[in-house]
């Protein structure tokens, strides 16, 4: 039986196999704690994703339209994108932005810019149908979960301009719900593991190692 034997350096020369089964008892304990203390957590992030519920917009020739959709997330390292794809709509429009970024604790907008023509008839329907993708990032890396949500407008000619100005940011009749994305930050974990097992070769092994070497060397300078 290897009995731990103690220099005069008052450092323990533990059993290559008791030093290997503390450092894993370490190991799986500070990966715990440091679970435990919220390390790890890409998220909770909770998006709070508002668009316009209503399928029939009015406006007057010459105006702009608007379809706003807004996200706003809260808490977590996740960054959460969207982006307006196959637009389909008889008149001019155009998107602002072209797509969205949105880090933890901000609020951002993409709106879809709809122009009725000055010469419209009135009375006058069209539709428009476009997808919102959205997709999450965490570290500047994509891992997957991408959502796609279609929707038809109807968008009618009216004859009095200004129908549109009390909810022109769409707020009026929107739709609200909430999602939590639990995603586990797996660059925090890489890392966090490697200094982990960094510190405890440094400490366990490479110390003792060069202690012992040392004591070595001046044990042998002292022979006669």
């Amino acid at each position: 039986m290897e009995i731990a034997k103690t220099n005069r350096w008052g450092i323990t020369s533990l059993p290559i196999k008791t030093r290997l089964f503390m450092a894993f008892i370490i190991t799986i304990s500070s990966l715990v704690v440091l679970w435990s203390l919220g390390l790890y957590e890409g998220g909770p992030t909770y998006f709070w994703d508002h668009s316009n519920t209503s399928s029939s917009l009015q406006g007057a020739p010459g105006e702009a339209v608007y379809f706003n959709y807004t996200i706003e997330t809260e808490g977590g390292r996740i960054v959460h994108h969207a982006e307006f794809r196959d637009i389909r709509c008889e008149w001019s429009w155009d998107v602002i932005p072209s797509k969205i970024s949105v880090n933890p604790g901000e609020r951002r907008t993409l709106s879809l810019k709809i122009e009725i023509p000055r010469d419209a008839v009135v009375g006058e329907s069209i539709s428009i149908y476009f997808e919102i993708y959205t997709w999450d990032t965490l570290h500047g890396i994509d891992f997957g979960g991408y959502g796609r949500d279609s929707t038809t407008l109807t968008l009618t000619v009216i004859e009095e301009r200004g129908t549109n100005e009390d909810i022109s940011d769409w707020e009026r009749g929107e739709e609200h719900w909430e999602c939590r994305t639990d995603i586990p930050d797996v660059v925090y974990f890489v890392i966090s593991l490697y200094l982990i097992l960094f510190i405890q070769a440094l400490v366990l092994f490479l110390i003792p190692a060069y202690l012992k070497h040392k004591k070595r060397n001046e044990d042998e300078s002292d022979k006669p």
